[in-house]
């Protein structure tokens, strides 16, 4: 069970995350926040140099590791080494951001680092998700924040076609996200929840694209 946070609670940001779902997509944001705003942060070519290659060195590694899993203990064990060093790297240049005093609160929010000190309110649960099909595969989500601060991530979960399971598809720092290369007409139920360190929301409502029990299936023809 996730915790919950309540109000007036005390929160410390960790970043980056540490279970390894999270911790991809939090490296692959970092390192393309990083390189669209180098030199506000300061960042050489070298230094963006290393941060792609956390991202992408821990990436691939995690790829391997989840689909060898069951039969290569040692992808497992070469994962959880690129994730400390991986991990070394982007404390290093978070660090050098937070200290920063040009750096503006947008660009630490987006690049997943926390934007102020103490108390920064309650994790909140997500409010309003919509979701909307495209034919040419995409699926656009949108919702409202309910006061959740910057930094906070909104973790994406789905079931798709006819599954059961809630599925982890993504997660995103932002308010609205694309779910890229879905099969136009195929149902998929989304839902997500916010997490800001180890706190984590109540889920939001569902929403559903292609639902089974429409009695006519609509195609948009280009997405927004």
């Amino acid at each position: 069970v996730r915790p919950t946070a309540t109000n007036g609670e005390r929160i410390t940001m960790a970043y980056p995350p540490a279970r390894k779902p999270e911790f991809g997509p939090w490296g692959t944001n970092f390192s393309d926040v990083c390189g669209d705003n180098a030199a506000t942060l300061g960042l050489s070519a070298g230094n963006l140099t290393e941060i792609a290659n956390a991202s992408s060195n821990f990436n691939t590694k995690f790829a391997t590791s989840e689909s060898l899993k069951a039969s290569a203990k040692g992808a497992v064990a070469l994962t959880d080494v690129q994730f400390e060093t991986s991990t070394a790297v982007y404390r290093k240049y978070s660090k050098m951001f937070l200290a920063n005093p040009n750096v503006d609160k947008d660009i630490l929010g987006s690049l997943g680092l926390p934007t102020q000190s103490g108390s920064i309110g309650p994790v909140t649960i997500p409010i309003n998700l919509t979701a909307t099909g495209y034919s040419n595969g995409q699926n656009k989500m949108k919702w409202g924040r309910n006061g959740n601060a910057n930094g906070t991530q909104f973790v994406i979960e789905a079931k798709i076609g006819t599954s059961v399971e809630w599925t982890w598809v993504g997660m995103t720092t932002k308010s609205k996200w694309t779910h890229e290369s879905q099969v136009p007409g195929t149902q998929v139920v989304y839902r997500i929840y916010a997490q800001r360190a180890e706190v984590s929301s109540g889920f939001s409502n569902e929403a559903v694209v292609y639902s089974n029990s429409d009695s006519e299936m609509l195609f948009l023809s280009e997405a927004a």
